[in-house]
């Protein structure tokens, strides 16, 4: 069997074209997705795309509308009880996909807050795309291919289709592979490919960022410390800090970082759930001197929570011993 992928944005509008021959849905190529914007149905264009993208640490960008809503009012009781209305507020809401969950805290947070600051960040919030011949290639910064389009197939690097299943896929690939991609990579890297750049960040964040100074979209890791120049009031990692996604010594990373971003007080959000609407599994904690206190956990806790819980600053827990 074999199994081809979307490549086309007129694709997309034909919901039988998006099932392959033998059922289950086609991969349509992230290089569509800055064409889909002025379709008739753009967002469900959009989240189809991110929904079958995995980057390079293998992460799906899965976002929807409103999909913590209920959290995210529990948690905004606590950030407006531990921070005078008429203070300033400076969030960073970290990991956040195409960022619609952002604009989503943001939107009920501004409605209260004047003095706000608001950054929404992302690991890989960029893909750079390049021509040869009828086949496209998407990349990283570093030039690292996460996805290849050679018609019909769409492949990606970090997500790949069982070879039992499909043979042929698995045997094109393996030639590109082994006579394209090297060689893509390395024009890349010697600056002699043309590219374009999409960014992944959703149209209603992209034009927040252009029409409210408060809210801001940065690319940023999570393993490396954050540079602002100020302590942060609030951080909000969201359906990021998963075993899937990190091992157990970045993950300490992570809260370490985390803690070292906020000021005495601050508050950090942390939670994961699935699908649109779904209970979350979170916690919300405070910044001590040394430590963080648990102010709310839901049952059961988030994936995290005991890594949180038991971080201690002054060290008496290594990273690789706190999950």
């Amino acid at each position: 069997m074999l199994k081809t992928g979307i490549y086309r944005v007129e694709e997309l509008m034909q919901p039988r074209r998006l099932k392959g021959l033998f059922g289950g849905a086609r991969r349509a190529s992230i290089t569509l997705y800055d064409q889909v914007s002025q379709l008739p149905n753009a967002d469900e264009c959009a989240e189809y795309i991110l929904n079958r993208f995995s980057d390079g640490r293998g992460a799906y960008k899965r976002t929807y509308h409103h999909r913590f809503d209920d959290f995210d009012s529990l948690a905004l009781g606590h950030i407006f009880k531990a921070f005078p209305a008429d203070a300033p507020l400076k969030v960073h809401d970290a990991a956040v996909s195409d960022a619609r969950t952002a604009c989503d805290f943001f939107q009920r947070i501004q409605s209260q807050r004047h003095g706000l600051a608001y950054y929404a960040s992302d690991c890989d919030p960029f893909v750079l795309v390049a021509h040869l011949g009828r086949m496209r290639f998407a990349m990283n910064n570093s030039g690292d291919v996460l996805e290849v389009v050679a018609p019909p197939f769409v492949f990606n690097l970090f997500s790949r289709d069982s070879v039992l299943y499909y043979p042929l896929n698995g045997l094109v690939l393996f030639l590109l592979r082994k006579f394209v991609l090297k060689r893509v990579t390395r024009r890349f890297r010697n600056g002699e490919l043309q590219v374009r750049t999409i960014s992944l960040f959703c149209t209603r964040a992209q034009e927040l960022a252009r029409t409210d100074s408060r809210f801001h979209l940065l690319q940023y890791d999570l393993l490396q410390p954050v540079a602002f120049a100020q302590s942060l009031h609030v951080v909000r990692t969201m359906n990021v800090l998963n075993p899937g996604y990190f091992d157990a010594h970045e993950i300490g990373k992570v809260i370490k970082n985390v803690f070292g971003s906020l000021g005495v007080g601050g508050i950090y959000i942390v939670g994961s759930n699935q699908e649109a609407a779904s209970s979350v599994s979170g916690a919300v904690f405070r910044r001590a001197e040394s430590r963080f206190e648990v102010l709310w956990r839901s049952d059961p806790p988030p994936p995290v929570y005991e890594a949180v819980n038991r971080f201690n600053v002054e060290g008496s827990l290594s990273p690789g011993d706190i999950l």
